[in-house]
């Protein structure tokens, strides 16, 4: 009887497990997805879920890489509190996708 419930609060742990790996992995694939990501892991994880990040054009043209950027109101303070973070740098393609604050 033990053994029964331990089998199932286990197979319960590995299942969502799975989806959690899985919704990440769906997040992951777009450049949006990516700056959300880095938001929720710099431990903000309202703001990963209710921001709207977009693509700067400029800001892309004048960093000749792809930048994103928040809307003015949605950037967040890094953790040592010395500067708001409203643009990424976004790097990779085909399989997903990934993104660092830039300054």
């Amino acid at each position: 009887m033990k053994n029964r419930i331990l089998h199932r609060v286990s197979v319960g742990i590995a299942a969502v497990g799975i989806v959690l790996v899985l919704v990440w992995a769906w997040w992951m694939r777009t450049p949006a997805g990516a700056v959300r990501n880095e938001i929720l892991i710099t431990g903000h994880p309202v703001l990963a879920a209710t921001c709207h990040p977009s693509y700067d054009h400029a800001a892309s043209v004048s960093a000749h890489a792809k930048i994103w950027t928040l809307a003015n109101g949605e950037s967040y303070v890094t953790g040592d509190g010395s500067a708001p973070v409203s643009h990424f740098k976004i790097s990779g393609g085909a399989v997903g996708y990934s993104a660092r604050p830039q300054p």
